[in-house]
């Protein structure tokens, strides 16, 4: 998610909406008729834009870094509304035309954004159509045809498409394209959409919305790269709603090549269809959305934030099958340890080493509490054998926990927690247990998702992968770091 301020922007068009707005403070001041433009973005990637218009007396309460907004205006042969429980400010600013004072101009970038237009009143609570707006994804782009005509124009056509039964809908995933004249030609743009495949119960969108997300992690999952839906646009009856979803950041773009993805494509409609269904039967599947978020996210940044990422998405998975297992706590927190721990607390006080000196004694009470957790490397074995029954294995790859023969993968999570500098010539090694990292927990969730090893590309297919056949070397390089 991206939490960011409403950067000032230098509007250079019309606005698409002016309405009249009332503002609402956290702390409940609320400043009414407050003259509101609005700035709807020109593609799925950006983001709408506000500026309010204030007059000195009013300036005082919106002193303020966030507030909600509703707003309502005219439009031809009808009304609009706008509507978000959140909009960010970097605070007003002063307009002067020389030394004249003219207004102040609050700017404001919405965290969401609900638009109404309505024409007639007419039945507004059936939604006869909509369109999802997705970032781009290799897996779902429908196959297209380019047709070539004598006169220079190109028309693309759908040769083939993925379509989808959610619970309450069925989509179809298509790509839109726009045609804009310019002085020296046609640009064509395009967008990845999920078309909604038929009516729809208004009191049934928010839901929708929940089980596209849903399906659209499982994707982002396969992909190897996020994908979000930024908003919709849904048409009732004399009636459009625009909904625009700020607080999703944008996954940065990046080329993804064949067999580059965790389920290739012939592979790509079943396991969509058996993944979404194990997911949302899954008591546990927010863990699991946690860990697919964290091991999708891992693809960007520096390798040990990556590191630390991919880490994070193994110790949910490994904290899941704890609770289910029941090995959280070796002694009961509520009743068995209270005696315990205070028996160990009296043997320390009493002891040669620690019974004069109170500060020592301190940082051993400091740790009593990770006594009565079970090790994390006792967890991750428990887990890996549970795990083993859907075909997850992990004796190929760099050992996680309890290597003899060089560093671990949990070690090389603690030195970098811990602060411990790798030299230049050790990065390539840390991106190879990075490598590791990930494949041992894309195997892990698969395995939670109950799909077969074999059908994705961290099975057998890895002995073509450099990084597979030469762990060994980068283990030693990365065993003489200082721990």
């Amino acid at each position: 998610m991206s939490r960011r301020a409403g950067l000032r922007r230098d509007m250079r068009r019309e606005p698409d909406h002016a309405v009249t707005a009332k503002i609402t403070t956290p702390h409940g001041n609320v400043v009414p008729d407050v003259p509101c433009r609005v700035y709807l973005p020109r593609t799925v990637m950006g983001r709408p834009y506000l500026e309010f218009d204030l007059s000195e007396s009013r300036v005082g309460p919106l002193t303020v870094p966030e507030f909600s907004v509703e707003g309502h205006g005219e439009i031809p042969n009808g009304g609009v509304s706008i509507l978000s429980d959140l909009v960010l400010t970097q605070g007003w600013r002063e307009e002067r035309w020389g030394s004249k004072f003219v207004k102040w101009m609050l700017p404001g970038e919405p965290w969401n954004l609900e638009i109404t237009r309505i024409r007639n009143k007419s039945d507004k609570e059936t939604i006869q159509s909509g369109v999802f707006w997705l970032t781009p994804n290799k897996l779902l782009n429908p196959a297209l045809i380019s047709l070539f005509s004598h006169t220079g124009a190109v028309e693309m056509r759908t040769a083939r498409e993925l379509g989808f039964q959610l619970p309450n809908a069925f989509v179809h995933f298509r790509r839109y394209f726009d045609y804009k004249d310019t002085e020296s030609a046609v640009l064509r743009t395009s967008a990845l959409v999920a078309e909604l495949g038929g009516k729809l119960k208004r009191a049934s969108l928010d839901e929708l919305v929940i089980d596209l997300d849903d399906l659209l992690l499982v994707t982002s999952l396969a992909t190897r790269h996020r994908c979000v839906c930024r908003g919709w646009t849904v048409h009732a009856d004399g009636a459009e709603t625009l909904f625009y979803r700020n607080r999703l950041a944008v996954p940065r773009a990046r080329e993804i090549g064949t067999q580059e993805t965790l389920i290739d494509n012939p592979n790509f409609e079943d396991f969509l269809r058996h993944a979404f269904a194990a997911f949302r039967q899954n008591d546990g599947r927010e863990a699991l959305r946690q860990a697919v978020d964290l091991l999708v996210s891992s693809q960007e940044g520096t390798i040990e934030a990556s590191f630390l990422k991919c880490f994070a998405a193994l110790e949910t998975l490994v904290t899941l099958y704890r609770r289910n297992a029941g090995l959280s706590t070796i002694l009961d927190p509520e009743s068995s340890w209270p005696t315990f721990e205070k028996d160990l607390t009296s043997f320390i006080q009493g002891h040669a080493l620690f019974k004069d000196d109170s500060s020592r004694r301190k940082l051993i009470y400091e740790k009593r509490g990770e006594l009565n957790r079970v090790a994390f490397s006792t967890a991750y074995r428990k887990c890996t054998e549970s795990l083993g029954k859907h075909g997850f294995h992990d004796d190929d790859l760099w050992p996680v926990v309890g290597s003899s023969k060089g560093v671990s993968l949990a070690e090389i999570r603690n030195r970098i927690v811990h602060g411990v500098v790798f030299t230049l010539p050790q990065q390539e090694a840390l991106l190879k247990s990075l490598i590791h990292l990930r494949w041992c927990v894309e195997r892990m969730t698969l395995a939670f998702l109950e799909w077969p090893l074999e059908q994705s590309l961290v099975g057998r297919f890895l002995r073509h992968m450099t990084p597979y056949q030469t762990w060994k070397d980068a283990q030693e390089s990365l065993s003489h770091v200082a721990a």
